[in-house]
């Protein structure tokens, strides 16, 4: 009885270590107190569900998405049997549990509950409520997602125009909310709309957080990219290497954002044919993501690819089909299926 008297200090004790960078120590600790409460409680008591929840968020930030949909679904239908459809600690789980679907590819059915959620939290909560606006703004992901931009942008214009009502236009929220809506119109080839909010957040962004937080390095990012899709090359690339130039005396984590900017610099050079400049800044990035993130992650072979590109631009085809060998790993012998598939799609059949 002692041991549970002290789960309240464990859990304290996992969540400490989860934001001190011991994943391992933070999930023993919590999968130990989630089985003991099912034991001594039940699989569906308030507290088990919370310890079952506090493991699927651990197992979010780390990315494993099919172990935190496991526990997401224990959790969304415990809270449905005990709490019911519409209390807001079911909404809050079957909001995670979509979020999670997201990420694993299953859109449509993300879309389903994310939709269900919303209605729920809007009759419930009313649409200013703040996790009603959330659970719209992750239903418009979900359908920029899916390529249906014209529901997103419904969506998005509506929790803008709440957020700047309740919160201010230039809270950090509404600030990220105008950002996810600008994207949705940039995707919908209204560039100049874009341009407008973007230029606006920058300038809220400056003012308000400061040239090196990543908010801001981001929404410039995301400025250069709308001006290099108008054309407007020259004030993509003098915005860019701002960027890059603030990311680099940041003390804070910047390093993705960094090189992310440097990823668009290369690309808008690249557009206007300077391939040989273009070529050192992918080079830069495929090293610097090499050591960071290692040779095999995703976004090094990415880089890899662009890098690939600037080769063949320059006629430079020999080194080209190396590195291409390199991004898939066959320098060290082997290629597996999901390798050949990357090749199949590398293929040229311009």
């Amino acid at each position: 009885m002692r041991l549970f008297t002290a789960l309240p200090v464990i859990n304290d004790l996992a969540a400490s270590r989860q934001y001190q960078e011991s994943p391992r120590d933070a999930e023993r600790i919590l999968a130990r107190v989630f089985k003991i409460r099912a034991r001594v409680l039940g699989p569906t008591h308030h507290e088990t569900l919370c310890s079952m929840a506090e493991l699927a968020s651990l197992y979010h930030d780390q990315r494993r998405w099919k172990e935190a949909a496991a526990l997401d679904i224990m959790v969304m239908e415990g809270r449905i049997r005990s709490l019911g459809h519409s209390h807001p600690d079911t909404l809050s789980a079957s909001l995670d549990l979509g979020v999670t679907l997201s990420m694993l590819g299953y859109e449509d059915q993300a879309e389903v509950l994310k939709s269900r959620v919303m209605q729920l939290s809007s009759r419930s909560m009313g649409d200013e409520h703040s996790f009603t606006l959330h659970a719209m703004t992750s239903l418009a992901a979900t359908c920029r997602n899916k390529g249906k931009l014209r529901e997103a942008a419904e969506l998005g214009i509506r929790v803008m125009e709440l957020k700047s009502k309740t919160l201010g236009q230039e809270h950090y929220d509404t600030l990220l909310t105008t950002a996810e809506y600008a994207m949705t119109l940039s995707e919908q080839g209204q560039h100049d709309r874009a341009e407008l909010l973007e230029v606006q957040i920058v300038d809220v962004s400056l003012k308000t957080l400061g040239e090196q937080d990543p908010f801001t390095l981001n929404s410039m990012i995301n400025l250069a990219v709308t001006y290099g899709n108008q054309g407007h090359y020259h004030k993509a690339e003098n915005l860019l290497t701002q960027a890059i130039a603030s990311a680099a005396a940041a003390t804070s984590d910047t390093n993705q954002v960094m090189l992310q900017a440097m990823v668009n610099l290369a690309s808008i050079y690249g557009n206007q044919g300077s391939w040989k400049r273009a070529e050192g800044l992918f080079a830069q990035v495929v090293e610097l993501r090499s050591k960071v993130l290692g040779r095999t992650h995703a976004d090094t072979v990415a880089a890899m690819e662009d890098l690939v590109l600037a080769y063949q631009s320059q006629g430079r085809l020999q080194e080209a089909d190396e590195l291409r060998l390199r991004a898939l790993g066959m320098d060290e012998g082997g290629l597996e299926d999901e390798d050949f598939a990357k090749l199949v799609d590398m293929i040229d059949i311009g």
